[in-house]
């Protein structure tokens, strides 16, 4: 799984230290030093020895949050929305052909 797509359900996440993870900001995400093989055995284990089973509820309420503004903010970017007043419906192309 991608560190995005972790993101996007709303789960924790072990990454690498490098510039494109930091970039994606995974929350509650661990990093570790990708030329320390100690450290991520550190990690590992602190990841399973205090990690509680099964899924983060309010990781996945906030991830679906995050989610939902994210989109908003796509659409607001990437589409221009009609006034409603000049969508065509089938009453107003009715009106209009006679």
């Amino acid at each position: 799984m991608s560190v995005d797509e972790a993101r996007s359900v709303g789960k924790r996440v072990l990454v690498s230290d490098i510039p494109s993870h930091r970039e994606q900001n995974p929350p509650q995400a661990l990093f570790f030093n990708p030329h320390d093989r100690s450290e991520l055995v550190e990690k590992l284990s602190r990841i399973w020895t205090e990690a509680i089973p099964g899924p983060d509820i309010q990781l996945e309420l906030e991830s679906r949050n995050a989610q939902l503004e994210r989109t908003k903010i796509l659409i607001a970017k990437t589409c221009v929305l009609p006034d409603s007043s000049s969508v065509p419906t089938a009453g107003n192309v009715l009106q209009e052909g006679k």
